[in-house]
Formats: structure tokens, sequence, C-alpha cells
């Protein structure tokens, strides 16, 4: 693919900006829309226990979505991948708008887990193609827009949830991931033409098996806690008001640290920064279960928050710049995607271990320690890695 799409410095330039463009509004549409869906839900009677098990079974359809996004990458453009995936995700909110019901409740959860896992890949895979060396610093640029969109999206659906209801939030995350589909259209970087056959599980060269171990345990351990965080804070009585708070407190984290993140990434090892990311992962999933043996301490929850976006600041460049430099561009596509569709179905039972944890263990904070634990074991790990 490299061979078609020859970055200029005019290019860089100018497709770096539609990047950001691109990762802002599906920040703003995803922002302003996940946490709501979580009240949505609790409001009409889909508890914490029953939302994390459509979720884990969610995951077995998003991760074959997941390795059909690789293969369109390389086939038909990075560009086109990133469409199909905020197009998927604007029908989240339109769903859930036509019914409460479980069923549709499952459908606009895949929609959006589609979206969020397989976005993360098309557009990963776009920014590497249009950053090559510089890597890190294109994915840093583009997601301090995500950052910035991730501050004020929380705060707008508040806005938009106290002014227009529910309808008010999920017309306008529909439209910001329509917004985000467009955007795609004003990039061309070129495709392969790879042919791949059955469904597109390649093989993952033996200088990546390390890193895809790697990234197999840290979904797993991610997705005991975090993508029902917010059913969480609304199972313990937090408000919906201090929930945005707290996004909003994450999102700052994640801006103010993106960029330099980003160079370092370019800069240093992509190693010790993922080993950093997944520390910062552990303390965070800490400082979350003192806040609630504290009973909704704030400072606690805060540190949590900021913690965590700190995580998302220091994990996605060195992700795709150590990925970027163990690849080539041809069949990179479907490697990324090979990658993360195992680690989704690692993820499967993710949901299932953390509710039983929470369930079991006294005090509703098991699977938070649990989580905390294998992220300081995978911190560990990655460094050893080649």
């Amino acid at each position: 693919m490299n061979a078609e799409f020859k970055s200029s410095h005019y290019d860089l330039r100018k497709y770096s900006v539609l990047l950001f463009a691109t990762y802002t509004l599906f920040g703003l549409a995803f922002s302003s829309y996940s946490y709501q869906l979580r009240y949505y839900a609790e409001h009409n009677g889909i508890d914490y226990s029953f939302q994390s098990k459509l979720e884990s079974i969610s995951y077995i359809l998003v991760a074959l979505f997941i390795l059909n996004i690789g293969k369109i990458s390389d086939l038909v453009g990075r560009e086109r991948a990133v469409f199909i995936t905020s197009a998927v995700g604007s029908l989240s909110p339109v769903i859930a708008l036509l019914s409460i019901s479980p069923v549709s409740f499952f459908f606009s959860v895949l929609a959006l887990n589609s979206a969020f896992l397989g976005g993360a890949v098309a557009r990963n895979l776009l920014a590497i193609e249009i950053g090559g060396a510089k890597t890190g610093s294109v994915v840093g640029i583009a997601m301090t827009g995500t950052a910035v969109a991730m501050i004020f999206g929380p705060i707008i659906g508040d806005l938009l949830k106290g002014s227009f209801g529910f309808f008010g939030v999920f017309s306008f995350s529909s439209s910001m991931f329509v917004g985000s589909a467009l955007v795609s259209f004003f990039m061309k970087t070129g495709k392969s033409g790879v042919m791949y056959k059955g469904w597109g599980i390649s093989s993952i060269p033996s200088e990546l098996r390390g890193f895809a171990t790697f990234a197999t345990l840290d979904r797993f351990a991610y997705y005991i806690w975090v993508p029902l965080i917010f059913a969480l804070t609304a199972s313990e009585g937090i408000s919906i008001q201090s929930s945005a708070l707290l996004y909003s407190i994450q999102n700052a984290a994640w801006l103010i640290f993106q960029f330099p993140m980003g160079i370092l990434a370019d800069r240093w090892d992509p190693r010790k920064l993922l080993s950093l990311s997944e520390i910062l992962t552990s303390l965070s999933a800490i400082m979350l279960a003192v806040g609630i043996v504290e009973g909704g301490d704030i400072v606690a929850l805060s540190s949590s928050f900021a913690l965590l976006g700190l995580n998302i600041a220091s994990w996605a460049p060195s992700y795709s710049s150590y990925f970027m430099k163990k690849t080539t561009g041809e069949r990179r596509g479907i490697y990324m995607a090979s990658i993360n569709f195992y680690a989704t179905i690692a993820a499967i039972p993710s949901p299932f271990v953390g509710g039983a944890l929470r369930s079991i263990i006294p005090g509703g904070y098991g699977h938070l320690l649990f989580a905390a634990v294998l992220h300081a074991i995978n911190a560990a790990y990655v460094l050893r890695i080649r």
C-alpha cells in the first residue's frame, strides 16, 4: 500500500489535519453518548449484571467485525475502513432511541463496541499509513483532537440531556459519527489488492507473537472493568452529573499528555511506554476501588479517572509505533486485525469475570483489584518482548 501512497510533507500536513478531524468527531460522538447509554439502560431496568452479560456476548460478533475491517483496510483502503466503522457507530444511538428492550440494547451495544474497537483498528492503520516513521507523533496529534472532544463531549451530553432528554444526546452523537465517516472521503491512501480466503484470520508472525500475547492480556484485564465503569458508578449511586465531571477529568489528563506521549513514542522504546501505561491502568483500578470503599470519595475517583486518561494518552501512540516498526504495509491490516481478533475473543469472558468477582467478594470492588494485578503483570511482561 505504501507504494501507492507516498506521503510528501504537504500530504503529511494535509492528511494529519483530516485525521485530526476524524478522531475529533468520533471522540465527540463517543464521549457524549457512551456513559449516557449506561444510565439510560439502568434507568430502564437493565442493571449492571445484565449489562455485563450482554457486553460479553457482543464481543463474539465484534471480533468477527474486526477481522473484516482488517481485510477491508488492506483490500480497498485504510480510509474506507474508517468510514465503515464510524457509520456503524451512528446506528447505536438510533437503535437505543427506537426501543430500550434488552434485545435492542444488545444491538445498540454491539454497534457501539464494533465502532469503538473496529474503529481503533481502522484509524490506527490509517495513522500508520500517513505517519510512517513519525507514526507516534501523527497519532499523538490526532488523539489530541479526540482528547479535546472527550473533555467537552460529556459536558455537551449532560447539557443536551438536561434540555432535550436522551433524544437530544443520542441524536447529537449519531450526527457526529456520521461526520467522522464523511471526513474519510477526503483521504486516499491507496490499496494493496491483497486477496484473502476464508475468514481472513492470519497466523501471527513470530516477531509479533509476544506483542500479541501482551495485547491479549491487556484486553482481558481492561474489559473486566473499564467498559462498564459507568454502569458501576450508576449502581453505586453516583449521579450522572458527577460521572460527566469524572469523564471530563479523565479526558483533560488525556489532552494534556497526549501530544508529549506521541513524541515520546517515536523517540523512546515503545515497550517502556506500554509498560508505563499498564502501571497507570493498574493504579487507576486501585484508586477506583478506594473511591467505592470511601462511599464515592471525589478525590479518589478523580485520581482514578485522571490515571485512566494518562493510560489512554500513553498507550495508543506506543502501541501504533511498536506495530509500525514490526510490520510492512501490504498485510499490516490483517495482522493488526488478527491481533485484535484474538484480544477481543479473550475479552469475551471479561465482563462475566468482573461481574462475578464484584458479586462474590464483599465490598463490590474485587474485580478492580483482580484487574489491577493483571495490569501489573502485563507491565513487567511487555518489557521482555522483542
